[in-house]
């Protein structure tokens, strides 16, 4: 017997209307209708006495729902205790890194929401690491990675830091940099800046951790920019932020993620006295990974890594041109707009398309391996 129709069944004896229990059920009522209907054949009784405005229980359906109710009420809790069992198994993975930006709350809120969406029996902790020492060329989070009191980092790091040879890495997405700029800033009146405009500024960069100054600069550096004309700005606070901001000079600017200034509202206020220069460089943007132990091969480990790569093959196959960068990494927005929703093709016999909501495994692979 069908467990799915005898909850049904219950269902309809308690509320004796097709249109209310097929809606509490999310299905039709004429799908119901044939459910109760081949209950009633396999039973061989008739559980409902049907008018064109009502329905009732008949003797049989009665003696049948003390029964049924029962049972159905006891595989709930079945069913309850068995998730509670396996909630219990959970392993909390450790995760931390130096990043502030939005990107990267969203992702691992993505991660967190789909680890317990599918069941996976794995969550995350997260705890922020930061430093200003500079005296290693890594930044400090990976200390914690190699010593195993964190489990793995999600950071942005120049993608040739030496460092990165000793781990397993993810590339998540980038992140494009903004450039703020004093609305007296004579730039600030051109439809279209390029590096060599730039090149007549100097460069003001926020070191909020150890190697922010270098990923906020390197992208400049890289371009040919003077590093004889770059600043660090030390911040400790947050607040700090706008305030740096609302002093500029007409020939300072100042690099910042693109997340970041958005949900700061810089250059955003008419009154801000600050703007956002038109620089369209794919330079211009730092990157965020995944990074691993390499001899880390735990289940958790693991889950947690096809996880990564679900959530990434998934954002690939829906996202828009807009959201990649040319050479095919994601860009932070792809996790930050509703993406289009996909669907699948209409099937035979009529039934209209609907929705696809499941992630292929496999498509590109995003791991990078090191010799």
């Amino acid at each position: 017997m069908d467990f799915n129709a005898l909850a049904e069944f219950v269902e309809l004896a308690n509320s004796l209307s097709f249109t209310a229990t097929a809606r509490s059920l999310h299905i039709s009522q004429s799908t119901l209708s044939r459910h109760i209907s081949e209950l009633e054949r396999e039973l061989k009784v008739r559980l409902f006495d049907r008018t064109p405005n009502s329905i009732r229980l008949t003797t049989a359906g009665k003696v049948f729902y003390k029964n049924a109710e029962g049972l159905v009420r006891g595989m709930h809790s079945t069913i309850g205790e068995v998730r509670s069992a396996e909630l219990s198994q959970v392993t909390t993975l450790s995760v931390t890194g130096s990043t502030i930006e939005p990107a990267f709350a969203r992702f691992i809120s993505l991660m967190t929401t789909r680890a317990a969406r599918d069941r996976l029996p794995v969550s995350y902790s997260y705890r922020f690491t930061r430093s200003l020492d500079n005296s290693s060329d890594c930044p400090a989070a990976f200390t914690t990675l190699r010593n195993k009191s964190a489990d793995f980092l999600i950071e942005i790091v120049p993608d040739d830091m030496p460092c990165l040879k000793e781990f397993d890495v993810i590339k998540l997405f980038r992140e494009p940099l903004t450039i703020v700029a004093s609305a007296d800033n004579p730039l600030a009146r051109k439809k279209r800046v390029t590096f060599d405009d730039l090149r007549r500024c100097s460069l003001l960069a926020f070191e909020v951790y150890q190697t922010c100054f270098d990923i906020l600069t390197r992208p400049f550096v890289n371009a040919g920019y003077d590093p004889r004309d770059i600043e660090s700005v030390i911040i400790d606070d947050f607040l700090d932020f706008p305030r740096h901001i609302g002093t500029l000079a007409d020939y300072e600017i100042m690099p910042i993620e693109e997340g970041l200034c958005n949900a700061h509202g810089f250059a955003v206020d008419d009154q801000s006295g600050a703007v956002r220069l038109n620089v369209d460089d794919d330079r211009l943007a730092v990157t965020y990974y995944a990074i691993f132990r390499k001899d880390d091969t735990r289940p958790a480990i693991m889950q947690t890594k096809g996880l990564i790569h679900a959530l990434l093959n998934e954002r690939a196959q829906r996202c828009t041109p807009d959201m990649v960068m040319p050479d095919g990494t994601l860009r932070s927005c792809a996790f930050a707009r509703p993406l289009p929703r996909r669907t699948e093709p209409d099937r035979p016999g009529g039934h209209p398309s609907h929705p696809v909501h499941d992630v292929e495994e496999g498509g590109r692979d995003n791991v990078l391996r090191f010799a």
